[in-house]
């Protein structure tokens, strides 16, 4: 095997490793997307059945409305959280210094 060819092969393996990491990123964010939509959404349907059994028609579709877009915000700060940890070096992104 020549010089060459070990630098292809070590930048083939490095791209694979980008890629890897490149896809785990848009999977995490993209986990964000949906956990935000989907706690909204819990919280509507949650407050319209609170609604419709307790008979107080908007005041409980706004209670978790807010509330549902509280948790769709919590997983934004946790998701910057999470990439500035990584972006700085201090460690992978699920871990914690509580």
């Amino acid at each position: 095997m020549s010089f060459f060819d070990g630098v292809i092969l070590h930048l083939e393996e490095h791209t694979d490793l980008s890629e890897k990491k490149m896809w785990r990123q848009a999977t995490r964010y993209g986990a964000v997307g949906l956990e935000m939509g989907i706690a909204v959404l819990i919280g509507i349907v949650g407050g319209q059945y609170l609604d419709d059994w307790l008979d107080t028609e908007p005041v409980f579709f706004w209670v978790g409305f807010a509330l549902g877009l509280g948790a769709a915000a919590k997983a934004i700060y946790d998701a910057a959280r999470s990439a500035k940890r990584m972006l700085s070096g201090n460690g992978t992104p699920s871990s914690r210094k509580d």
